[in-house]
């Protein structure tokens, strides 16, 4: 069985750690508060809280998933949680930097990227 943590994210930050994915998970990825990244338990979520906060433009939803062993041997080390809840009540995962360094390597974890689109916003002139 596989964790799945989803992170949204912006697309031109999304592209540059998708690009860059040794790079961007030694700096703890964006979106990441005091180097520990934050992400949801569930693609609904993510997305549903994500357009509640009305982006102009389309964001990016990286899915980064691993193994069970990957995912005991995180736990272990102290580097992954998922006691978290975002404010709307959502599960959410915490990983360490530590955690983060150890999924640079492609054979440990897999990265995808999804991008979503947002419906067009109605511009009010006054």
């Amino acid at each position: 069985m596989k964790t799945v943590i989803y992170v949204p994210t912006i697309g031109s930050s999304a592209k540059s750690i998708f690009c860059d994915r040794e790079g961007s998970f030694k700096n703890g990825l964006m979106n990441a508060q005091g180097k520990i990244l934050t992400g949801y338990d569930n693609r609904e979520d993510a997305i549903k809280e994500t357009m509640a906060k009305q982006p102009a433009e389309p964001f990016a939803l990286l899915h980064l998933s691993f193994i069970s062993d990957v995912h005991t041997y995180l736990s272990m080390q102290g580097w992954l949680h998922g006691l978290a809840k975002s404010n709307a009540g959502a599960p959410l995962w915490t990983l360490q930097r530590e955690g983060c360094i150890y999924l640079t390597d492609p054979q440990r974890a897999d990265l995808l990227m999804e991008y979503i689109p947002v419906p067009p916003q109605a511009i009010v002139l006054y």
